[in-house]
């Protein structure tokens, strides 16, 4: 099953990380920011791979608050949850 951890964002870097550990089969991810009004504001693809990946998303230009993130597979594995964008 894909599981998703709490994003984060390192000291050293101004992206937002979010760690996802994708089932097997899986060749590709997308990382989606949706603000509470539904649009969406981040979208990222990237190549996966089963196991443990880190996604980074540019969180740069965004106003500071609650975001939904949505995680999928090309294989249709999905996982959703919610952080929060500081300055």
């Amino acid at each position: 099953a894909l599981q998703v951890s709490a994003p984060y964002r390192p000291v050293a870097s101004s992206a937002l990380v979010v760690p996802v550990t994708a089932p097997a089969r899986t060749s590709a991810l997308r990382v989606s920011l949706v603000t509470p009004a539904g649009r969406r504001v981040r979208h990222v693809e990237r190549v996966g791979h089963p196991g443990p990946n880190r996604i980074a998303v540019d969180p740069e230009g965004l106003s500071p608050g609650l975001y939904r993130f949505e995680v999928h597979t090309d294989a249709g594995h999905r996982a959703a949850g919610h952080v929060t964008i500081t300055e």
